[in-house]
């Protein structure tokens, strides 16, 4: 078991995670998915509808990690033969195998409802359509000439799994959080919540 196992088995959390989980979208927060996932011991399948030379710089982040990929295009059975599904922001939640995977009884999660179950310490969420990177940053940025030590990320940066990955504690989290991601949450509660204009 390597280290990363080691340290995520002894994550506690309510949150149940099948033996076998489907990824959909390898962006930066894909790629950290399937390494939480794997890291949990979970077989991982991620699928993207853009072919594997175009994801090579994500797909070289997960050299040495077991996953099965599907590149180029989307296979139905990849959505109806799993019971929980990861998307990863900028995925549309009324994707129609999405949506036929939620009829037939899958769970769809976003990775911030994931990771959120994951973190104790205070998390601070900003979303609305405009100003959410501005207001985040600037958050950010007075949390850490106060308390030093504070995470910031979410929809810009440093995707939240990444906090739970790195394994270390944060005085606040700050995550931006956008409406896709909110599309996809179940009990997802920050300790404060910043809803800017809306248009």
């Amino acid at each position: 078991m390597t280290e990363l196992e080691t340290r995520n088995s002894k994550l506690e959390t309510d949150f149940d995670i099948p033996d076998r989980v489907l990824v959909v979208g390898l962006g930066k927060t894909g790629v950290s998915l399937v390494k939480f996932l794997t890291g949990l011991g979970r077989k991982v399948t991620v699928t993207d509808t853009k072919p594997a030379d175009e994801l090579k710089a994500h797909l070289s982040q997960l050299n040495g990690t077991s996953y099965v990929g599907r590149f180029g295009t989307h296979a139905r059975d990849d959505f109806m033969n799993h019971e929980m599904i990861l998307v990863s922001p900028g995925v549309a939640s009324d994707m129609p195998l999405l949506a036929e995977a939620r009829a037939r009884g899958a769970r769809i999660v976003g990775e911030i409802e994931l990771a959120s179950r994951y973190i104790k310490e205070p998390i601070i969420a900003v979303t609305g359509t405009n100003g959410k990177t501005t207001t985040t940053t600037l958050l950010g940025r007075v949390f850490t000439a106060a308390f030093k030590d504070v995470f910031v990320g979410g929809n810009i940066g440093n995707p939240l799994i990444d906090y739970v990955l790195a394994g270390k504690k944060a005085r606040h989290v700050i995550a931006e959080i956008s409406s896709f991601q909110l599309e996809t949450v179940e009990r997802f509660r920050p300790h404060i919540a910043i809803l800017l204009n809306i248009t």
